[in-house]
């Protein structure tokens, strides 16, 4: 069974697909920069930040 819930992910897939560190992301979330919320022993994030972060390097790397 998944530990992920509708509409968020795990912070490991968080870190594959945003290409961010597990440190930084979890430095975020303590830091209350990245929203999350611990479901059990484990960190969710929801899918927006997800789309957000893409958005973000996608324009990053456009103006470059």
């Amino acid at each position: 069974m998944s530990a992920n819930h509708k509409g968020y992910v795990g912070v490991y897939e968080f870190s594959r697909q945003s290409g961010l560190s597990l440190s930084f992301i979890y430095q975020q979330i303590y830091l209350g920069k990245l929203p999350a919320k611990k479901l059990g022993r484990k960190w969710q994030i929801p899918e927006g930040e997800l789309a957000a972060r893409r958005q973000q390097k996608e324009s990053a790397s456009a103006k470059s």
